[in-house]
């Protein structure tokens, strides 16, 4: 369902669906605000949404004593072009300017309610830098406190808005770098493991074929993180609570190891290969294997050569993290923008498999396919089936297999399925 986090801008809203959000009884919160008439200080509001995490903002809806919205809604006066307004207050008042998604929602049965009254969603996304207003002299954060929502921020606080996007890059690649320095480390241990397991005879050539073998990264990484957003302790606990069950294998991500690094909790499984997973308290989340299938086939009697990739098993755990991260993120606390990035390296020449047909499509001509997407958590919850379904598409696309009408179903059904998200979900 979408929600009023998830809509696209330059989609309809409609009365039913903000009445919807409200009958939730979503308490005013760092990401949501009510006001009964248009705000004198709406770009104060606006700013600090945009300084914080972003949010939304409901002018019309009126909050009862426990800052929850109150039914039936009242609606704001109607006058002239509301969204213009908020535009115009966005460009003057806001340095730098930041625009939100406006809508204005009318009401249409005068018999409920007067006609020349609507409500006004404002939705702020979360800035990349500091924004302020006052004749750039005064810069707000939303603080949770329901007493006072708003408040100045210190020096530091102002230090670290500004350098937010500067540090957010200076910090994002290193964590992504570690993260993969630390898959090269366990994938040694594993090679040292799977050396007692081979003849010796056929060490040296299984150990050239591993190290050859495609690998599978998967990660999900805050874009604007610049300090760590959960502790590593709160983290565990979160991570207890969150199971996913794959069809083929272990648990999803796996658990037959667990141990932790400085700043991140590490779990290992050897479940056909060597998968890794990786949850940092700066928000990266990451899934790495590598596909040995080579080496089963040139272990096997008579040997062969396998020269594929399996497509079910990156199929179901690209849909598993999609769905680990809205898990994970929802019990965290985090709303903000991320990245979702699926790549697999080592893959020129070899074809796509699976357990009903050896071979399909053509060879891959690149060494590395990769797919992006940049989006909230709510984002990714409402939109799985469309993300999911981009994210095969490209995958199926590089090794030239196209995406007909049966196929989409499927996926849908799939990322459908999996959206009961509760923390038990199974595919």
């Amino acid at each position: 369902m979408k929600t009023l986090f998830t809509i696209q801008p330059d989609s309809d809203l409609d009365k039913e669906t903000v009445e919807q959000f409200c009958r939730l009884g979503v308490r005013e919160n760092t990401r949501v605000e009510y006001k009964r008439q248009f705000p004198n200080d709406l770009a104060k509001v606006i700013a600090s949404f945009a300084n914080t995490q972003g949010g939304i903002i409901l002018i019309g809806v009126d909050a009862d004593a426990e800052n929850k919205p109150k039914s039936p809604l009242a609606g704001m006066a109607f006058e002239g072009q509301p969204e213009e307004r908020v535009y115009q207050i966005c460009a003057a008042a806001i340095y730098p300017p930041i625009f939100p998604s406006v809508w204005v929602v009318r009401f249409e049965d005068p018999s409920e309610n007067p006609s020349d009254r609507a409500i006004l969603v404002i939705r702020v996304p979360q800035g990349e830098t500091a924004h302020a207003i006052d004749g750039r002299k005064g810069i707000y954060v939303r603080t949770g406190n329901l007493s006072s929502p708003l408040e100045r921020a210190s020096v530091d606080e102002v230090i670290e808005l500004i350098g937010r996007r500067k540090q957010s890059e200076e910090l994002r690649s290193p964590l992504i770098s570690q993260s993969r320095e630390r898959f090269a480390f366990f994938f040694e241990q594993y090679l040292s493991k799977k050396r007692g397991e081979i003849p010796a005879a056929r060490q040296l050539l299984a150990e050239r074929i591993l190290r050859a073998s495609p690998v599978i990264r998967m990660q999900l990484v805050p874009l604007f993180v610049w300090k760590p957003i959960v502790g590593l302790l709160e983290l565990k606990k979160a991570l207890k609570k969150i199971h996913l069950w794959r069809k083929q294998g272990p648990p999803f991500p796996p658990d037959n190891i667990e141990r932790t690094v400085q700043d991140a909790i590490i779990r290992l499984a050897q479940f056909r290969s060597l998968e890794v997973a990786e949850f940092s308290e700066y928000g990266l989340l990451s899934f790495s294997y590598n596909d040995d299938q080579d080496l089963n086939s040139i272990l096997s009697e008579p040997p062969s050569a396998a020269n594929s990739i399996e497509y079910f098993r990156v199929l179901c755990n690209a849909l598993a993290m999609m769905c680990f991260g809205v898990f994970t993120y929802e019990a965290i606390g985090f709303h903000g923008l991320c990245e979702f990035n699926l790549e697999i390296s080592g893959v020129r020449g070899r074809r796509l498999t699976t357990s009903i047909e050896p071979l399909f499509g053509e060879p891959c001509p690149d060494d590395k396919i990769s797919f992006t997407a940049r989006l909230t958590p709510s984002e990714l919850k409402d939109g799985l089936v469309e993300h999911f379904t981009a994210c095969m598409y490209r995958i199926r696309s590089a090794f030239g297999v196209e995406m007909n009408d049966q196929v989409r179903e499927e996926l849908a059904r799939l990322a459908s399925d999996s959206r009961v998200m509760n923390f038990e979900t199974r595919y």
